[in-house]
């Protein structure tokens, strides 16, 4: 069980560099196709979500092994957090997401699309490992 978590804890790993790397690409060709502040603003968006994604990852997947109870409370706990980094980096990047809230916006739901892909695709429990 214990290498359970710790394939979860690599796969969140592998997910933030994913989600970092495809935000990165998209918001310098939004940069060059429009202008810098919306890539920079697609940019926040897109790493807000992918910071509080491996927060969530970290929280829920470290611990040790416990009951149902307590692995619950630390997902309940991780998925707070992970909002609550998201909403204060947005808040934080303030100043170049306000000119152009559609491009942050675009980084978010973006983002969140990139996790259902990536667990669609990629995270897959392998029975025997």
């Amino acid at each position: 069980m214990l290498r359970h978590f710790q394939n979860q804890l690599n796969q969140g790993a592998k997910l933030l560099v994913f989600q970092a790397l495809s935000a990165v690409i998209i918001a310098l060709a939004w940069s060059l196709i429009d202008s810098p502040s919306q890539g920079v603003a697609f940019m926040i968006g897109a790493l807000a979500v992918a910071l509080g994604q491996f927060l969530q990852s970290v929280v829920a997947f470290t611990g040790g092994l416990r009951g149902a109870a307590p692995w619950f409370g630390r997902l309940l706990l991780g998925v707070l957090l992970k909002w609550v980094l998201v909403f204060s980096i947005m808040l934080a990047g303030m100043k170049w997401i306000a000119p152009v809230p559609l491009a942050a916006l675009a980084g978010l739901v973006f983002s969140l699309l990139v996790i259902q892909l990536f667990n669609y695709f990629d995270a897959k429990v392998k029975r025997g490992s």
